[in-house]
Order: structure tokens, then C-alpha cells, then sequence
């Protein structure tokens, strides 16, 4: 049952890491995306992070079933305000529904009244419209050095972060003797460095991103790869320090200090994560 439930929970949750670039691109002009993205790469680190802490205490003092509770009541606001509160952030959809409700109030020219979207999806044969949605993405991902390569490396970032999801319990509550919640509470060193990053890196592209977009809000891919520059290093440290300091005989609070440059690690890497987002688009 459990097994059944978390594929149909990853199921239905995975739209959100894969939409959720897209809405953001269509809200905040180029030049000033980058904060908002911040923002959304936080989060989703920031997430399986919190929910340990929240998760362990739950679990030790209410049961295993607790933490399940808990995200039943918190998927519950975001479904409810998502669906009936959140706008829609497409301009091709809101310019079809602008074009339906003109066709509405004005039949005399209703008729003469269409939009580009609505001509192209005309134009569109059912064959098109598959290839569009189940080949273009796997031929951008694997046709597209620099999104396969961003994709690796961003995969290679989750999959570390969710090494730290089943490392952490091993070292601390093995090793350490810690009980189950007061283990949860180690995970505050991932939340720790992301959120020391976003000042100096708010600052960073203010003071030098911004200026560099052309007129058309273009800007040169490359100088999103310059975050990464300092932050790639930021991944092997971590894990060389984490590592090494995971014995009995060294103070717990040295692994944890180690698991912070993971998170500024990965949240340096939003400027790939929006890169690849604008390639894609």
C-alpha cells in the first residue's frame, strides 16, 4: 500500500518541479528572474530538509502515521489554493480566453475574432500535438548538450540530497546515539546554507547580471555558468567533510557545519536551473 501510494504521490507531484520554471518565466521579466528562481531552487531543497525535523518529532512522539497526517493537511491548503486561487500565468491560454470572451459579447464579429495560438492549434493534427509532448522533450534532453549536461548535473545534485535524507539518520542515531527527533534536527544545517547564500547572491546579480541583458531580455548563457564556477566546488567539500568527520570521537557538530556547503552548493546552481529553463523554452 505504501509502495502503491508514494508512486502515485511522485506521480502527481512531479508536474510542479517541471512547471514550475515555466510559470515563473512567464511572471518576472528575464532580468529580474533570477530572484524569484532563487526563491523556487530553495524550496525545493528546503522541503525534503524541513520535513525530516518536522517528520522525526512527529514520528517519536505520535507514531509512524503522523508524518503521513501532516502532509495530508499541508497538500490539502496547496491543492485548495492552487486550484481555486492560483491565476493562470500562460499568455497563449489567457489570450485564448480573452479572444472566447470578446467572441461572447460581440457574435456579430464573433466569427472574424481569432488569435495566433488558436490558429496554430488549428493547424496542429493530433500527430503533432504527441510528437510535441512525448518526443520533443526526450530530443531536447538528448540533442541539447548543454540541458543534457545542466540535467545531469542537476539530478547528480538530488541524488546527493537525498543520500543526506538516509545518511544522516546512520550517522547521528548509529553513531552518535541520538533519539529520532533530536536527529531530525541535524537536517537545519542544509536549510543553514541556503539560506546564508541568498543575500551575496541577490547582490551578485544585481550589481552584475542585470546590466548585461540586452534589449530584448536576452542575455549571453554563459555568464549563468559563473555561480556555478564557486558553487561546483562547494559539492566534493561537503562530501569529503562529512565523511571524514562522521565518527564518534568528533564534536556532531562538525558533519553538520560539512552539510551546509551542500546546499550552497545547490543553490548556486539556480542559475543553471533557469538557464536550462529558458534553453528549453
Amino acid at each position: 500500500m505504501l509502495l502503491a501510494f508514494r508512486f502515485l504521490t511522485g506521480f502527481f507531484g512531479s508536474p510542479v518541479l517541471a512547471t514550475g520554471g515555466a510559470s515563473l518565466a512567464d511572471m518576472y521579466p528575464p532580468a529580474k528572474r533570477a530572484y524569484p528562481f532563487a526563491i523556487y531552487g530553495i524550496a525545493n531543497v528546503m522541503g525534503p530538509t524541513v520535513g525530516p525535523v518536522v517528520g522525526n518529532w512527529a514520528a517519536e512522539f505520535k507514531g509512524w502515521t503522523w508524518p503521513i497526517w501532516i502532509l495530508i493537511w499541508i497538500s490539502g491548503f496547496a491543492l485548495v489554493w492552487l486550484f481555486f486561487l492560483f491565476p493562470e500565468t500562460s499568455a497563449n491560454y489567457i489570450l485564448t480566453q480573452r479572444t472566447m470572451r470578446l467572441r461572447k459579447h460581440q457574435p456579430e464579429d464573433g466569427l472574424k475574432l481569432k488569435c495566433q495560438p488558436e490558429i496554430e492549434g488549428e493547424q496542429m493534427t493530433a500527430a503533432d500535438a504527441v510528437k510535441m509532448t512525448l518526443v520533443r522533450p526526450f530530443t531536447l534532453c538528448f540533442g541539447e548538450p548543454i540541458v543534457l549536461a545542466l540535467n545531469l548535473y542537476i539530478a547528480l545534485i538530488y541524488a546527493v540530497l537525498y543520500c543526506w535524507l538516509e545518511s544522516i539518520p546512520i550517522v547521528f542515531e548509529q553513531i552518535h546515539g541520538f533519539s529520532l527527533g533530536i536527529t531530525g534536527l541535524c537536517y537545519i544545517g542544509l536549510i543553514v546554507g541556503s539560506l546564508l547564500c541568498i543575500p551575496p547572491y541577490c547582490y551578485y546579480n544585481y550589481r552584475f547580471v542585470e546590466h548585461r541583458f540586452h534589449e530584448d531580455g536576452s542575455l549571453k548563457p554563459e555568464i549563468r555558468l559563473e555561480t556555478a564556477l564557486v558553487g561546483c566546488f562547494c559539492l566534493p567539500i561537503c562530501l569529503f567533510w562529512f565523511g571524514w568527520t562522521s565518527t564518534a570521537n568528533i564534536n556532531f557538530i562538525v558533519p553538520v557545519i560539512g552539510t551546509a556547503f551542500f546546499t550552497i552548493g545547490a543553490f548556486l546552481s539556480v542559475g543553471l536551473r533557469e538557464n536550462a529553463t529558458v534553453v528549453g523554452a
